[in-house]
């Protein structure tokens, strides 16, 4: 992967996983395993299908506690907490093999 590439994964998927972390890294898995998207070394363990495939689950309950309103007002305030770590280690992830001043750069933007 060039830099532009790299960036372009660490920024739009830091990004998406504020929305939904689970829907992200169940989709990038999914598009690494059908290899329609090509993932850094570092992301590669999430082409495993039972990963991305708990992950789809996990979006799943996710989309269903979202159309309860208490169980939605709980899921958000608990995963509040959750998706800013999730964005950064999905960051930390996809710059891939680089020096350890650009990882922890790409983490702090992440998050």
């Amino acid at each position: 992967m060039d830099i532009l590439q790299t960036l372009s994964l660490m920024v739009g998927s830091s990004f998406l996983s504020g929305w939904s972390a689970y829907a992200t890294v169940a989709f990038l898995g999914l598009f690494g395993w059908l290899n329609w998207l090509e993932l850094p070394a570092g992301m590669e363990g999430i082409t495993e299908p039972w990963l991305f495939g708990l992950a789809f689950g996990l979006y799943f309950i996710e989309f269903l506690a979202d159309k309860i309103p208490a169980v939605d007002s709980f899921w958000d305030a608990v995963h509040t907490f959750v998706r800013i770590p999730a964005g950064a280690v999905i960051a930390y992830a996809a710059v891939g093999e680089v020096s350890p001043e650009l990882k922890l750069v790409s983490g702090l933007l992440g998050g």
